[in-house]
């Protein structure tokens, strides 16, 4: 049995990513995260159990992701 961690990943295509937008709550602040990269990344975090501190950079500032999100989840 190896001990090596095995990364998931699951993406939507920008036609999914559409579809789901008009549910998200308003985005604040002077940061804007994009609703296909805000749901990748959520994708991310859920599907590989990460920590939202350790969410991979490109997908943007792991905190502006989590508060969209809580605040998506809240809604």
């Amino acid at each position: 049995m190896s001990n090596t961690a095995v990364i998931l990943i699951m993406k939507l295509t920008q036609e999914q990513s559409d579809k789901i937008a008009p549910t998200f709550p308003a985005q604040y602040g002077n940061v804007a995260v994009d609703h296909y990269a805000f749901l990748n990344a959520v994708l991310r975090v859920m599907e590989n159990r990460y920590k939202w501190r350790v969410l991979p950079e490109h997908f943007d500032v792991w905190s502006t992701i989590y508060k969209r999100f809580r605040r998506w989840s809240e809604s």
